[in-house]
């Protein structure tokens, strides 16, 4: 689904890294690295409204609202759940 002013989703994904809790937002291609998991959060979903407020202002183009991480963080935000759930599942 493409992200339009209208309708769309932004999905996150934390996990805990090396250096503090990493988060990715995948329609933004945001990553943010804070200490604390509710710190992560709170940024990628406040960089998530600045984007699509920026869009609407009409600073940013419309495609800031479906980009991708880099590459290793796209990797990252389909294995890491599926490795999580094969974990739980033992």
């Amino acid at each position: 689904m493409k992200n339009t002013l209208k309708a769309g989703q932004f999905r996150i994904l934390i996990y805990k890294g090396n250096e503090g809790y990493v988060g990715i937002c995948y329609e933004t291609g945001t990553v943010d690295i804070w200490p604390t998991i509710e710190e992560t959060k709170k940024h990628l979903l406040d960089g998530a409204m600045a984007t699509i407020e920026s869009v609407q202002k009409g600073d940013l183009n419309i495609k800031a609202l479906n980009q991708k991480p880099e590459i290793k963080y796209r990797v990252l935000f389909h294995i890491l759940p599926i490795l999580f759930a094969t974990m739980m599942a033992d």
